[in-house]
């Protein structure tokens, strides 16, 4: 007897339906996502009863979620946890933290809703978002010197270290992938690569860099070539950072 009246509880703890999120959603870095309900629900399977509605138990915190009566907004409602129920018609839109990528990112969580106000447990409905490169960035910019005071000297060849020319174009790269530098023109005197052959081409794309101490470009200004204090710098070459 004991032993029935065991089961008998155990049987009416469990919810009335139950609910798998069957796939992910995706998207790519840096791309907002939009769903209707009626995507949501083809990716859930609901047994022991029909959903009317999924009530929203968690928000993700790897990106901000909104709720909509329409496709295009205004995206202005913000889902509470444990309250808001999306319903037929709704959409979600969920917009991902910058620079976040990687599987099974959770949107939210939710239960499915019966319309006798049963509830399943609550499951994650995920997304895989896709990396993107994102976009190099660099300012055209005076060169930064190699110290205090120090200056190219009047015939004289000298080298430029991928360094110096990352600092002088203030490059920035936020995925941390390989960058390279374009030399697009000659402006004056004489340009050769780091062995010393000289650039006629252009624009020329040098070798990836193996270590950001090594040269990159040499340069040697005309014969005579000299500036005084307080004039204008003399333009030696054009380059532009790519990925």
């Amino acid at each position: 007897m004991r032993s029935l009246l065991l089961l008998v509880c155990v049987l009416a703890a469990m919810p009335a339906i139950d609910l798998t999120v069957t796939s992910d959603f995706a998207t790519n870095e840096d791309t907002p996502l939009v769903f209707s309900y009626e995507e949501l629900a083809a990716k859930c399977t609901v047994t022991g009863g029909t959903a009317t509605g999924f009530k929203i138990t968690v928000l993700g915190s790897d990106g901000n979620v909104h709720i909509a009566s329409s496709i295009n907004g205004p995206w202005d409602t913000v889902p509470t946890a444990n309250t808001t129920v999306m319903m037929s018609g709704q959409f979600i839109r969920f917009n991902p933290n910058s620079n976040i990528n990687g599987a099974d990112i959770t949107i939210i969580s939710i239960r499915a809703r019966d319309a006798g106000g049963n509830e399943s447990l609550s499951r994650p409905v995920n997304v895989d978002i896709a990396p993107i490169n994102d976009v190099i960035t660099a300012a055209s910019d005076t060169f930064v010197q190699p110290g205090a005071g120090a200056k190219v000297t009047e015939d004289t060849e000298y080298a430029f270290t991928w360094q110096q020319l990352k600092d002088t174009l203030a490059i920035t790269e936020p995925d941390a992938q390989a960058w390279t530098i374009t030399v697009t023109s000659k402006l004056s005197g004489t340009l050769c690569d780091a062995g010393g052959t000289p650039i006629t081409t252009f624009p020329t794309t040098l070798p990836t860099y193996a270590a950001l101490g090594d040269t990159a470009l040499r340069w040697q200004p005309a014969a005579d070539a000299f500036t005084k204090d307080g004039e204008a710098p003399i333009p030696a070459f054009a380059i532009k950072a790519v990925n």
